[in-house]
């Protein structure tokens, strides 16, 4: 059963958990969850290469804390994310991702960084409440891990050079991280990136998970890569537990005073 960790329904009436995946039919529903929101709805990956099953797995996901939401209900996991300490990454051969980045740069804070990957959001449910309480799971995770860090490569499509340089460019205008920057591997470098004028109508290009960890105050920290496995350009962003958002820090206060933690 899982190890939950909050019961949304005294802070928002919605029959939904929060926890930690411990059982194989657990980890199976966010993985189903994966397949759905990567593979059949964004069209991500090599489909001669895809699961006959429909689940998205691959060797890293034994390694991590699986964290779902999920619908009592309707009994199905509509949020994840995998997550793993940076401490257990390095025992494991490096972050996730190392063959898109060089996150040499990253070493001094690599014990302090917990490191994100999968986030998705079933489409009937992506509102920023169920974003938030993912963001509630990672609190907790980087509470657990002693962590001081969040890092995660989040990825888009663009169809065209045009497009590409506008989701470049608007991303870069809400400002990098001031202290860390990495940059794609050669193999996986993107050339001929411009900085073009946007708006703040083409934040609209971007997926709702890059949109609203914008909005938590995660920075970018490189440019896009080309992520040859999923067939999508990847943008990598930290999030510093001392610099998010007031909103997000507002969120976590009022489910910690209102906090009834899960029974199984």
């Amino acid at each position: 059963m899982a190890r939950w960790i909050l019961d949304c329904r005294p802070l928002c009436s919605h029959p939904w958990r929060l926890g930690i995946a411990t059982e194989a039919h657990e980890r199976d529903g966010a993985y189903r969850l994966r397949y759905d929101v990567f593979f059949r709805e964004m069209g991500y990956g090599d489909p001669a290469t895809l699961r006959s099953d429909g689940r998205d797995i691959d060797a890293y996901d034994e390694w991590c804390d699986h964290l779902i939401l999920h619908d009592d209900e309707r009994q199905q996991v509509i949020g994840t994310y995998r997550a793993i300490p940076g401490a257990e990454a390095m025992r494991r051969g490096g972050f996730y991702g190392a063959y898109e980045f060089d996150l040499s740069p990253l070493a001094p804070i690599a014990p302090k960084i917990l490191q994100g990957s999968r986030t998705c959001i079933h489409p009937d449910y992506r509102t920023g409440l169920a974003f938030h309480y993912l963001s509630y799971g990672m609190e907790v995770l980087l509470r657990e891990h002693k962590c001081q860090y969040f890092l995660g490569a989040e990825s888009f499509r663009a169809d065209t050079p045009e497009v590409l340089n506008r989701i470049y460019s608007y991303v870069l205008g809400q400002g990098m991280d001031p202290d860390w920057h990495v940059e794609p591997t050669p193999a996986c470098k993107v050339e001929d990136l411009v900085r073009v004028p946007v708006t703040p109508a083409d934040e609209r290009l971007l997926p709702a998970i890059v949109r609203m960890e914008i909005r938590m105050g995660f920075k970018p920290c490189s440019p896009p890569a080309w992520d040859p496995d999923f067939r999508s350009y990847d943008i990598l962003f930290l999030g510093r537990r001392d610099r998010l958002n007031a909103l997000y820090e507002a969120f976590m206060r009022r489910v910690e005073r209102k906090l009834p933690k899960t029974t199984a």
